[in-house]
């Protein structure tokens, strides 16, 4: 059995979606939804940077704060989710294997 399934499911379902999301980034959006076929960063140069009334670029700290923000929340959950998770895993181990199943049922059940 090797990796095979694991690697076409990661392929498929997570690598394909993020090259497409990278290849539409790179292009030019339209003012009235969607995208035109040219290339253009504008997207990754407005990330970074505005235009004043006078048209001089100046730098934005305001994006790079909300990613900074996300990022912190995102290790915060993670940590908090391997602090919960690590406990109960070892739990559902050290019952004996036919109450396994049942176990993981019983912690995925929606509250």
């Amino acid at each position: 059995m090797g990796l095979g399934p694991a690697l076409t499911t990661v392929t498929l379902f997570m690598l394909i979606p993020v090259l497409i999301m990278a290849v539409y980034s790179l292009l030019e959006a339209n003012p009235f939804g969607g995208i035109y076929w040219r290339f253009s960063s504008e997207a990754y140069f407005q990330f970074l940077f505005d235009r004043d009334l006078m048209d001089n670029v100046v730098f934005n700290w305001s994006y790079l704060l909300i990613v900074g923000r996300s990022l912190v929340l995102a290790a915060i959950t993670t940590g908090l989710c391997l602090i919960a998770g690590f406990p109960v895993a070892y739990f559902i181990v050290r019952r004996p294997p036919d109450q396994r199943n049942l176990w993981i049922f019983l912690i995925t059940i929606p509250f």
